[in-house]
């Protein structure tokens, strides 16, 4: 499927806002959203499942994820880095990790680094 590079500049912002980048064992990626066909267009160019997600209250809506982990998930880090703004580095890193042997110490040195990116603080300071 070919994408045109509007639609996937819409798609990252989606990543950015509410995606995910980890490693777990292996490389994860995920997005909630309580909108599932922008998941959907995802499962259709990158593969991955969808779930819907545990609702605590009926006041919520109900949420979904689209999931993604091993070599598709490096294939679609490296895909969409080049238009996500907040989560590029997190997607750059990704999808190096197997670029190294399992316990190497440059391994353990990315993840490690996705990690930290995760709990980056983003406020702004006060002018």
């Amino acid at each position: 499927m070919t994408v045109d590079t509007h639609t996937m500049y819409y798609l990252a912002g989606f990543i950015d806002g509410e995606g995910c980048f980890r490693y777990s064992g292996c490389a994860r990626a995920s997005v909630t959203n309580s909108y599932p066909w922008v998941l959907e267009i995802l499962q259709s160019l990158f593969g991955g499942t969808i779930r819907k997600k545990k609702r605590y209250s009926e006041k919520h809506k109900q949420v979904y994820e689209w999931e993604i982990s091993g070599a598709n998930a490096e294939n679609y880090a490296y895909t969409v880095e080049p238009y996500l703004r907040e989560k590029r580095r997190q997607a750059q890193l990704l999808y190096r990790v197997s670029d190294f042997p399992p316990h190497s110490a440059e391994r353990a040195e990315i993840i490690s680094a996705i990690t930290a990116l995760k709990h980056y603080e983003y406020a702004r300071e006060e002018e």
